[in-house]
Order: C-alpha cells, then structure tokens, then sequence
C-alpha cells in the first residue's frame, strides 16, 4: 500500500513509546531530535 506523506505522518501520532537519550517523547512529530528526517 502507498501512502501518501500527510498519511505517514498521521500514522506517527498513534501511541507509542519512544525514548530519546532517557527522556520519553510525547509527540515524535515536533521533537527536535527528528526534525529534518
């Protein structure tokens, strides 16, 4: 299936659990330790 990039990035708000140097990040979106990925 093909998504589109709008459709990717929604699909990154679903509830996960992701860490970054110990500290949880609440929305990997607007992190800035991926921005520009």
């Amino acid at each position: 299936m093909v998504r589109s990039g709008s459709e990717y990035i929604e699909s990154l708000k679903g509830n996960r659990s992701i860490f970054v140097n110990g500290e949880k990040v609440s929305d990997v979106i607007t992190h800035p330790a991926f921005q520009g990925i």
